[in-house]
């Protein structure tokens, strides 16, 4: 370099970005991790807490994380170590740290950073160690290790723990999945786990027949979804569920289609694994409470389902029940979506969002929602 050059700094970017409920974080090439939204309980760099976020604030206690995941009111951090840091409310024992406060209790809604009915900074769970993968519901939890094992904590009124009782568990809990696991997938109130066969085995709540058995009763132990082998990804919404298989890399879905989660353009109830074809050729996909996007072999994006806040991202409010192209994005490396909220990060390490805005989900420093891409104030 010559005498006097000032040689240009990297611009700080967006790797990895996270979503769930009304909250999202972006971890960055920094090692940083910035968040935004409804934060609950979890501390931002000016020590406040229970403030909805309208900007990406910094919070030191997530640096170097390998892996966010972010649930109703709490969320996880996968560290270097292989150790998982929890925070936000611990109701229904779904932080896995031994408490499990009534709703409601600990006075009228305060925080109080006690550990008692919330963590307001991220904190190592005790029993967890070696874990390469953690998935969040809505108010359950697991986590893999390096040896194919899974534990899973949280409420478990439906069996989402997997543990063959109804009981709450408020510290990780051993769940039996056959053959190994390879992949974990959560939804609302149910789990799913890709084993090295290529199996689907799935549990928890099954009012919509999520778990992809004709009975609509949960399953409280893993259960092998009949008909599926070579699975390869999958997503798991509320009411819906699509997998990836290895074969031409076709896509099949089912559950509940009230407003297109099975986006296969028909608009009904499917019990069983069912094809579509819109979806062929995706590299990966994604589900919310309502809608669902994938992200395209062409780097694109094309969403489906609900659209009552612009979350599908083709500038309208029209209900979509097929996938349907995201306005003005390209060079998209990943997608992820939240309760009525989606979220893209693209090659250049932006992350642009659109759909609802009202607690500050799109990190744009307003509360007005988007119907297309908007980029994130990082």
């Amino acid at each position: 370099m010559a005498c006097g050059t000032v040689q240009a700094q990297p611009a700080v970017r967006a790797v990895d970005v996270a979503v769930g409920g009304d909250m999202a974080c972006a971890r960055m090439s920094d090692a940083s991790v910035r968040c935004w939204g409804v934060l609950g309980s979890l501390r931002g760099p000016d020590r406040a807490s229970s403030i909805d976020r309208v900007r990406p604030v910094t919070v030191a206690g997530l640096a170097g994380a390998l892996q966010i995941v972010i649930g109703d009111n709490h969320g996880f951090a996968r560290m270097p170590d292989g150790t998982v840091r929890a925070w936000g409310a611990a109701f229904g024992g779904r932080l896995g740290n031994g408490r499990s406060p009534a709703v409601g209790g600990g006075g009228g809604g305060r925080i109080h950073c006690t550990g008692e009915h919330e963590l307001c900074e991220p904190t190592a769970l005790a029993g967890l160690r070696n874990i390469v993968e953690i998935v969040a519901g809505r108010a359950h939890a697991c986590a893999r290790a390096r040896d194919g094992a899974v534990s899973c904590w949280g409420v478990n009124e439906s069996g989402q723990v997997g543990d063959d009782t109804v009981v709450e568990r408020a510290r990780p809990t051993i769940v039996r999945v056959a053959s190994g696991v390879t992949r974990l997938f959560a939804g609302g109130d149910h789990t799913c786990a890709v084993t090295r066969d290529g199996k689907l085995r799935c549990w928890g709540v099954n009012y919509a027949h999520d778990i992809g058995d004709t009975s609509p009763d949960s399953r409280r132990s893993p259960f092998l979804q009949a008909g599926l082998s070579g699975v390869v990804d999958a997503a798991l919404g509320w009411i819906a569920v699509c997998a990836r298989l290895r074969a031409g890399g076709e896509f099949v879905c089912w559950g509940q289609s009230p407003h297109g989660e099975v986006p296969d353009g028909v608009h009904t109830f499917r019990p069983t694994p069912t094809p579509v074809p819109a979806l062929r050729g995706a590299l990966a996909i994604t589900m919310g409470n309502l809608h669902g996007c994938a992200r395209m072999g062409d780097s694109t994006v094309r969403c489906w389902g609900s659209n009552t806040d612009g979350m599908i991202g083709d500038g309208t409010t029209t209900q979509r029940f097929v996938p349907t192209a995201v306005s003005g994005l390209a060079r998209v490396e990943q997608v992820a979506v939240g309760d009525s909220f989606s979220c893209a990060r693209t090659a250049d390490g932006r992350v642009l969002c659109w759909g609802r805005n009202t607690r500050g989900q799109l990190g744009d420093g307003t509360t007005v929602n988007r119907p297309t891409p908007t980029p994130v104030a990082l």
